[in-house]
């Protein structure tokens, strides 16, 4: 920089040496710098002749005095140890930490500097070693292995109720508004609700594991060698059994709606009037799986029990079936929405650390399929919302999935602005500074690989949190 001003002013180089030598002597030896600057000063005299000599300030020397005289009287050597000796402690410290610290990282970056090419191949080297630690991840997500201390009777009695009585069920719910009205419990609704049920229990099914997976059944009578049998002496098939998707309580399965109140046949809501006779209580008796004298499923030759006129069998509440039942002046029940629930059964297998149910989830991909059929199919009479186990994983994915884009988009304007940063115009391609960019990201890249890798070798696992 001095030479180049040395081609246009002789002041300006002049004032420029000052200036440089008076910041070397604020940072090493006070007589070193006054005798380096009084050596630069005969040599950029004699350089520069008499046109320096020919000034207004009277020469080097006495500008340096005028000028300058404070700034060298602020750095004599005496005067810096009265400073130093009135700084705290811990400002001692850290001064002297900044310090040692400056020396090393400059000692590293002349090393690198004088070595570029073996540097980068041996970074490399090593990255590429600690980040193949990553083959051996594993992931876990189960918040009973994160968030519970291992070797715990905790952890103990959980892996025993989960060998000995499984794991949660599967939840499905179907939601029925009316189109026209306000009132849900009508002929119309409860057709569409009953559709509903009846394609579910009729049309679901898939193929798994060479298996025929359906939805479930009553328990059938079979042959007299099947070993199996409940307490009623009914006989079933155990393969047809394990073949059964639906979660099964008592002979039935786990399916719950305000039908189970007309024993699930069309022609007991067939007007208003039948509707209005039976929804006269907010507690109502699930005829479809009452009680019966011979503890089979009852039907038409097998009647429910009654007790003082009153059929005895499991409870309905409007308030789990439909939504905001209101008892009316006349003496029945409206409701804005009726529900369709149902359970089914689970079969969690703990993979790479995260539970999952293939069987399961290929079931409810079913299930959702016939939902959507129905919904476009009634979209004149009822509105529907529904959810499955499975939904919020698929809603989850769906969202992360459209912000693919945006993260792409955004490490794009990162690259960019850091690209943007680092460039100096007017060196042309030299001073873009694009490649230089994606280095830094390279490294970062190396960087998180190689981290990730070490504590993977130490078996360390991979949870969410990490990211």
């Amino acid at each position: 920089f001095c030479s180049c001003l040395s081609k246009r002013s002789t002041n300006a180089v002049v004032v420029c040496r000052r200036r440089f030598l008076l910041v070397k002597m604020s940072l090493g030896d006070y007589s070193e710098s006054v005798r380096s600057m009084d050596s630069k000063s005969v040599q950029l005299s004699s350089s520069l002749g008499d046109e320096s000599n020919s000034h207004a300030d009277g020469g080097f020397p006495h500008k340096l005095e005028s000028d300058d005289g404070y700034s060298r009287r602020q750095h004599h050597p005496a005067l810096r140890a009265s400073k130093i000796e009135n700084r705290s402690c811990m400002s001692r410290l850290a001064n002297a930490s900044n310090g040692f610290f400056a020396r090393k990282f400059r000692a590293l970056g002349l090393a690198v500097g004088s070595n570029p090419f073996r540097v980068i191949l041996v970074s490399v080297v090593v990255a590429a070693a600690l980040a193949s630690g990553v083959s051996q991840l594993t992931v876990e997500t189960r918040s009973e292995k994160l968030w519970v201390p291992g070797n715990t009777r905790a952890q103990d009695d959980r892996v025993f109720v989960d060998e000995n009585y499984g794991g949660d069920a599967r939840f499905g719910s179907v939601l029925l508004k009316p189109k026209t009205g306000t009132n849900a419990f009508t002929k119309d609704t409860l057709d569409a609700l009953y559709s509903f049920r009846e394609r579910i229990e009729r049309d679901a099914f898939v193929e798994y594991d060479g298996k025929n997976i359906t939805w479930g059944g009553e328990y059938w009578v079979v042959d007299e060698d099947v070993e199996s049998a409940d307490a009623a002496g009914v006989k079933y098939s155990q393969t047809d059994r394990e073949e059964w998707q639906c979660y099964r309580y008592s002979k039935s399965c786990a399916m719950s709606s305000i039908l189970g109140v007309f024993d699930n046949k069309p022609a007991n809501w067939g007007t208003q009037a039948l509707i209005n006779a039976k929804l006269t209580t907010d507690v109502l008796v699930n005829e479809e799986n009452c009680a019966t004298s011979n503890g089979l499923k009852h039907s038409d030759t097998n009647a429910c029990t009654e007790q003082s006129g009153e059929i005895l069998g499991p409870d309905i509440y409007l308030n789990q079936t439909s939504g905001h039942p209101t008892l009316t002046s006349e003496g029945h029940y409206t409701a804005t929405s009726v529900t369709l629930q149902f359970l089914m059964k689970n079969f969690d297998v703990v993979k790479d650390g995260e539970k999952e149910d293939k069987r399961g989830e290929a079931f409810e991909e079913k299930i959702l399929e016939i939902v959507r059929e129905l919904e476009e199919e009634l979209s004149s009479t009822v509105s529907v919302e529904y959810a499955v186990t499975r939904s919020f994983g698929d809603e989850f994915g769906s969202a992360i999935n459209s912000d693919i884009l945006k993260l792409q988009i955004a490490f794009i304007l990162i690259l960019s602005y850091a690209t943007f940063m680092l460039s100096k115009g007017g060196e042309g391609c030299v001073g873009s500074r694009v490649f230089i960019s994606g280095m830094g990201v390279v490294s970062i890249a190396l960087a998180i690989g190689s981290s990730y890798g070490f504590f993977f070798y130490f078996c360390f696992f991979f949870f969410p949190l990490l990211d």
